[in-house]
């Protein structure tokens, strides 16, 4: 069934028989989160690499100033070995899945716990990985190492990962319901058999959670989005006039109906054709196609782009022009674009009511006419652009990648076995 959940470290006192780490579901309750916001141990110098496992505090972070039960839990995970969690993915190609996936494992390995990702397809130029990477040819008990937590992803992972029995934990991580993709019609059966499957999900929105409620079994756990909020940091934060002539990003493929990236060009081509001067910046991980040029030609156009290229791209914009349709799980580029100080138009869909209303600014889906008119509002009002800017840039905080890790944290070593 696996190991045991934790491990002493070598040298470590080992406790008293009766608090035996793994007496039982409860084994993780000393594990206490970090309060949002607080560095554990003070930051690395380079705060995307992870650290490993945790430093000791100093003295004085140890003692006067931690409440007891906060002492009395950074005393046990200083007794306590990482926790390792393998992430099980089918691929490390360009998505904002495996970014998410990628964020938080090595968000994990940052914070002490030992970490990897296991893979069918390793491939990953746009993204550096700081996690270790196996590559099998297949997902069975043979290939999926053992580990006290698997965390399964896209849907082909799962059953495999379930069936290997080669953790005490295994949850199901859905970043979007797959079964309403069209490019996976063909394999609902599949999918079924997946999210049927009697293990907690950990859920991008809370959206997730209302389609599977008393439809699949398992506890439901809506984590949210979670954005490296300094990644996007802009270098001109009190910046209040866009620029002239202004540029209107649009992220995502083409072709992909859900995306809805034909409906944020069709918005920009109308733009254009009200005689605005807009400069059109894309991104995506699919080649450019004479369709998509046709429909409304960019002045420049990044395929595969790297993390650190797409965070320069928004910086550049002055707005981001989003039109997916609500199938769609949760789109980072809203979050991305404010944390970048971008102003937001975008499609009303429920995996993004989280927004304020007076953070973004909505049209229906499908409404490209509604798009244009208020990327129009916003290009025209000096005063509104520059309010948007700035509460994007307030709002997004509260999505900051380690507010979602503590949420992570708390899910994945309390959560009874499965």
């Amino acid at each position: 069934m696996g190991p045991p959940l934790l491990r002493r470290r070598p040298g470590a006192r080992p406790r008293p028989r009766g608090d035996r780490a793994d007496a039982g579901p409860g084994a993780f309750a000393g594990r206490l989160p970090r309060a949002p916001g607080r560095p554990r141990g003070g930051e690395p110098r380079d705060p995307d690499a992870p650290r490993g496992r945790r430093r000791r505090s100093s003295r004085g972070a140890r003692g006067r100033g931690a409440p007891p039960g906060v002492r009395e839990g950074r005393l046990r995970l200083r007794l306590e070995a990482a926790v390792r969690v393998v992430y099980v993915v089918e691929t490390l190609q360009l998505s904002g899945g495996v970014k998410d996936i990628v964020e938080q494992a090595e968000g994990l390995l940052r914070r002490g716990h030992d970490v990897s990702i296991v893979t069918r397809e390793a491939r990953h130029p746009w993204i550096e990985v700081r996690v270790p990477v196996t590559v099998v040819p297949a997902f069975d008990e043979t290939t999926i190492p053992e580990a006290d937590v698997h965390v399964a992803t896209w849907f082909p992972t799962v059953v495999p990962t379930v069936r290997a029995r080669k953790a005490r934990k295994v949850f199901h991580f859905s970043q979007g319901y797959e079964a309403l993709y069209p490019n996976t019609f063909h394999r609902l059966d599949e999918i079924e058999e997946a999210y049927q499957q009697p293990i907690p999900k950990l859920l991008l929105s809370s959206n997730l959670a209302a389609q599977f409620g008393g439809r699949f079994p398992g506890r439901l756990h809506v984590l949210g989005p979670a954005i490296k909020v300094g990644l996007y940091a802009p270098p001109d934060p009190d910046r209040t006039a866009r620029r002239d002539p202004p540029t209107v990003f649009v992220v995502g493929p083409f072709g992909f109906s859900i995306k809805g990236v034909d409906v944020a060009l069709k918005a920009v081509r109308a733009l254009r054709e009200e005689g605005r001067p807009i400069r059109l910046l894309r991104a995506s991980q699919l080649p450019l196609t004479e369709e998509e040029t046709a429909l409304c030609p960019a002045d420049r156009y990044a395929f595969e782009a790297s993390v650190a290229e797409m965070a320069r791209s928004y910086q550049e914009s002055d707005l981001l022009i989003h039109g997916s349709y609500p199938e769609e799980g949760l789109g980072l580029p809203p979050f991305e674009a404010m944390a970048s100080g971008t102003p937001v138009v975008m499609t009303a869909i429920p995996s993004l009511d989280l927004l304020p209303a007076d953070s973004v600014s909505r049209a229906r889906p499908g409404d490209w006419e509604g798009l244009a008119r208020e990327a129009a509002r916003l290009l025209d009002d000096p005063a509104l652009w520059a309010e948007r800017r700035k509460r994007g840039l307030e709002v997004v905080r509260e999505f900051d990648l380690e507010r979602a890790l503590d949420r992570l944290e708390a899910v994945l070593f309390s959560e009874e076995p499965a």
